[in-house]
């Protein structure tokens, strides 16, 4: 989990020296969804996939948190974005 972090944090701190393009205004947007991502993802996988329990771990109800997973990209999803990203 540290690494998936400290990788995220990369990404970000490079967004905000320009390594990354980022639309004005966006990247507090983008920080919040990957840090949503990461948390959402990690108290899942700790929960065994029961979203009762991840959205204990979390201090969300879990009509929130179904809310949350129904928002993010699937993996295959977040892959094509990436791609059609890199391609800009």
């Amino acid at each position: 989990m540290a690494a998936i972090v400290d990788e995220e944090l990369q990404a970000l701190i490079g967004m905000l020296r320009g390594d990354a393009p980022v639309s004005e205004g966006d990247l507090y947007r983008r920080a919040l969804e990957r840090f949503d991502r990461i948390i959402v993802c990690r108290a899942m996988d700790q929960s065994g996939g029961n979203l009762t329990k991840a959205a204990e771990l979390l201090g969300l109800s879990r009509v929130t948190l179904r809310t949350k997973l129904r928002a993010m990209p699937r993996a295959d999803e977040r892959r094509e974005v990436t791609m059609s990203q890199g391609a800009e």
